[in-house]
C-alpha cells in the first residue's frame, strides 16, 4: 500500500500538475469562448441559420452541423452545457417537444470535430503537436477520410 500511495502522490500528482499548467489555457479559453458565444447569442444565430438551410425534415443533420461548426470554431468540447448542446436545440422545431434530444443527436459530429478533422482547435488535437512536433493540420488527407467515414456512419446511425 505505501508503494501505491507514494506513486500516486509523487509521480501521478506531479505529472498532473505539469499537464494542467501546460494545457489549462486551452481549456480555459475554449470555455470562455463558448460562454461568450452563448451570452452574445452568436451560437443561437449560427444554429438558426443552419436550421433554415437544412429545413425542418433534416433537424438531426442540422443540429449536428450546428454543433460541429461551433466546436470547429473553437468552443471547448468539454463545456457541454454551453452552446454546443443547449443553444441549437430550440432552433429545429416549432415546439420544444419536437426538438432533437440534446444528449444523443450531436454526439457524432461533435466528436468528429474533436478527433478527425484537420486543424481543429480542440485540445485533443493540440496536445499531440507538442510531443510529435507537428502542426494541428498534420495528416489532412487521412483526417478528412476518417472524418467522412465517421460522419457517414454517425448519420446512418442517427
Amino acid at each position: 500500500m505505501p508503494l501505491l500511495l507514494g506513486t500516486y502522490t509523487q509521480v501521478f500528482m506531479g505529472e498532473l500538475g505539469k499537464y494542467l499548467a501546460k494545457f489549462f489555457p486551452l481549456f480555459m479559453l475554449g470555455a470562455l469562448f463558448g460562454k461568450v458565444m452563448d451570452d452574445s447569442g452568436s451560437a443561437k444565430v449560427i444554429a438558426h441559420q443552419i436550421a433554415r438551410w437544412a429545413g425542418q425534415k433534416r433537424a438531426i443533420l442540422a443540429s449536428c452541423w450546428a454543433c460541429g461548426v461551433l466546436t470547429y470554431g473553437g468552443v471547448s468540447l468539454f463545456v457541454w452545457h454551453l452552446p454546443c448542446i443547449r443553444s441549437p436545440n430550440p432552433c429545429f422545431a416549432s415546439r420544444p417537444s419536437e426538438a432533437p434530444d440534446p444528449g444523443r443527436d450531436r454526439t457524432g459530429l461533435v466528436h468528429l470535430t474533436m478527433t478527425a478533422l484537420p486543424g481543429t482547435p480542440a485540445i485533443q488535437n493540440a496536445i499531440p503537436t507538442a510531443y510529435f512536433h507537428t502542426t494541428p493540420f498534420a495528416a489532412p488527407g487521412l483526417g478528412t477520410i476518417g472524418g467522412v467515414i465517421m460522419f457517414a456512419g454517425g448519420m446512418l446511425w442517427l
